[in-house]
């Protein structure tokens, strides 16, 4: 019996890039190793990305594109949208430290897909009452907030340090995410 393989697309290659990262770390994300993981020449990748800063955007941008609460928010209020959409990002990049530490940390939103999650929560803000330039500024903090905030997670989830027993993460993000809200929501009045 022969076996067909699936055609290979970019979302295929981005997905196993993500698996390989998750598990091996961003060492392991090599064309070579992809290609191999894959069952196809190296060269082949290059039909669906065009380098290896492409994929390490790619994966983040696919990631970011799932993300639930974009496509779910049509009846919330501003505040439940932002929140829920900061609380899922914060929680996508521990999920998956390596795909945004191997991409920079956050680097600014550069392809169509996040772009266009970007643009439906400045349009939820927007139509919310917010002028163009402050739903915008709103948008780079809360979303420069949850990367800072994921990172500093992460390095602590996975270094040595002990943190007093007070110290609740999800509480500190969720009250700092209060108070960038409340900031902004001046704008509103």
């Amino acid at each position: 019996m022969v076996r067909v393989r699936e055609p290979l697309t970019r979302t295929a290659v981005l997905e196993r890039a993500i698996r390989l990262i998750d598990h091996e770390g961003p060492g392991a994300v090599t064309m070579r190793r992809l290609a191999a993981e894959l069952g196809v020449e190296a060269m082949s990748l290059y039909h669906h990305v065009k380098n290896k800063q492409d994929i390490l955007d790619g994966m983040a941008a696919l990631l970011i594109s799932r993300m639930p609460t974009l496509t779910s928010a049509d009846d919330a209020s501003w505040r439940e949208i932002l929140h829920d959409v900061c609380w899922s990002y914060r929680n996508l990049m521990t999920a998956h430290p390596n795909v945004f530490a191997a991409q920079g940390g956050g680097r600014p939103l550069i392809s169509g897909e996040d772009q266009l999650a970007a643009q439906r929560i400045i349009e939820v803000l927007e139509r919310a009452g917010f002028p163009l330039e402050i739903a915008l500024d709103l948008f780079q903090v809360g979303s420069s907030f949850t990367r800072g905030f994921a990172l500093s997670d992460v390095a602590y989830r996975d270094s040595e340090r002990t943190v007093p027993d007070e110290w609740d993460s999800d509480r500190a993000f969720d009250r700092g995410l209060t108070a960038i809200m409340d900031g902004f929501a001046r704008w509103l009045d």
